[in-house]
């Protein structure tokens, strides 16, 4: 539990000298050596040969031997090695065979590289059932990690559901191709898709080259009213100023 508690934290040098202070003490006692921790750090070490090596020979043994915990535990160990190398579907296969070998058929740990590998395989459905099975373990225990781990997976499952393709629009839009159909600017009187010159008020291009006209595709502003001046001074806007 040490060992395993310093590779979660990334102390593997910490880790690999309390593995070999156990391999010691096994071998002066002549028991078994554990394999679990190892399994665990060649995991999270990223190095695929020595580890996938190291996985297969302790998943035979045990397989012999009927110890379904080292099996759970090497399979965990391959879906961390997996997840860090970019091989989420095998991390997601690897996840899956360690939570079958599990006596609850769900293995915490498990799941949490399971809901990374699916939502990185584009598989949100899966990602949220493994997430909502870990949910009832991390309540359950309330602690800071797993509460932090189950955020962390509700981030990846979001991010998964954010890179989904966008659905069709049911109101507008070529049915063929989902897009939206092009609308005219604001002011545009005119559906037309001009082409050889532009407007100078909507940009939109026009196809003759009476842009300005009341054909076009803005309307012609119309003129302002003439200046309201005082009776005396005239209606013009010139009108000259009465005299003294």
């Amino acid at each position: 539990m040490h060992c395993a508690s310093e590779i979660t934290a990334g102390k593997f040098a910490t880790a690999q000298a309390l593995l070999d202070e156990a391999d010691a003490i096994t071998e002066a006692a002549g028991s078994a050596p554990l394999d679990d921790a190892v399994l665990l750090l060649a995991g999270w070490r990223g190095v695929e040969e020595p580890a996938l090596e190291r996985m297969g020979t302790a998943i035979a043994d045990a397989a012999e031997r009927g110890e379904e915990s080292t099996i759970t535990a090497a399979e965990y160990a391959a879906a961390v090695l997996y997840n860090g190398l970019g091989r989420h579907d095998d991390a997601l296969g690897a996840a899956q065979r360690a939570c079958d070998h599990h006596p609850a058929k769900a293995y915490a740990k498990a799941l949490v590289e399971m809901v990374e590998a699916a939502a990185r395989c584009g598989e949100p459905q899966r990602a949220a059932d493994a997430l909502a099975q870990l949910s009832e373990g991390t309540s359950l225990s309330g602690t800071d990690w797993a509460l932090g781990i189950e955020a962390r997976s509700r981030a990846l499952l979001s991010a998964a559901d954010a890179a989904s393709p966008p659905r069709r629009p049911t109101s507008h839009g070529s049915r063929a191709t989902g897009s939206p159909t092009p609308r005219s600017p604001p002011g545009c009187s005119s559906a037309r898709a001009p082409s050889s010159t532009t407007c100078t008020r909507c940009s939109a291009s026009s196809t003759s080259a009476r842009a300005t006209s009341s054909s076009a595709c803005c309307p012609v502003r119309r003129p302002r009213r003439p200046w309201r001046r005082h009776p005396e001074q005239g209606t013009g806007p010139r009108a000259a100023k009465p005299g003294p």
